[in-house]
């Protein structure tokens, strides 16, 4: 399934916040083009839809027969394109081994800083744990962030009036200037519509 640029518009800020919760890193997708992080927005799609389609066919049960079939080299690209994007763990076990980064000393410790951390006090992850623990996250979060976001975008559109505070609050905030990338210290002055979200998540459990 190809994306086009309005649902690449659409995901990109979830693939932000779930970088800098999970790997504990703003890669800025927000700031960039769109076609800097569609390929691996895409690679997680497309992913998902081979790994049904091989469920459904015992023949691409086997490994050693799936690698020689179109959609098995087809998912070795996107699975080497999800592990491109990890290579962050790379550079930031760098960081740990160079001491620009302290065991301990982040203020807001992501995932990848406590398997990092495991990693270098205990050795029982391994790097190649740590990338696919990543890469799990990075597909669950996306996929159930996005349907979160829609049911929310759904049910505040049947509530006119909690659009309009929402609205007014945004303005505060941003004050005008909706082109600017959200920070996570904007939610700290979203207190009104971080009440809304919690409302959702009770009728989404």
């Amino acid at each position: 399934m190809k994306l086009s640029s309005t649902d690449m518009s659409c995901i990109v800020p979830v693939l932000d916040i779930i970088c800098e919760t999970i790997l504990g890193v703003n890669i800025g997708a927000q700031e960039k083009e769109i076609n800097t992080y569609s390929q691996f927005v895409e690679s997680l799609h497309r992913g998902m839809e081979l790994v049904v389609e091989r469920m459904g066919n015992c023949l691409h049960w086997s490994d050693f027969i799936y690698s020689f079939t179109a959609n098995g080299k087809e998912f070795k690209k996107y699975i080497k394109i999800g592990h491109d994007f990890t290579n962050v763990i790379q550079l930031k076990k760098e960081k740990y081994l160079r001491g620009d980064l302290k065991i301990g000393e982040s203020k807001r410790s992501s995932l990848m800083d406590v398997l990092m951390e495991h990693h270098l006090q205990t050795k029982d992850f391994s790097e190649e744990d740590i990338r696919e623990e990543l890469l799990t996250f990075l597909l669950a979060g996306h996929d159930t962030t996005a349907t979160s976001t829609i049911w929310a975008l759904y049910l505040i559109g049947h509530h006119p009036e909690v659009q309009a505070k929402i609205h007014e609050e945004l303005d505060l905030v941003f004050e005008n200037d909706m082109e600017r990338p959200v920070t996570i210290d904007d939610f700290g002055n979203l207190k009104y519509l971080e009440c809304v979200f919690k409302v959702i998540s009770i009728q989404l459990t």
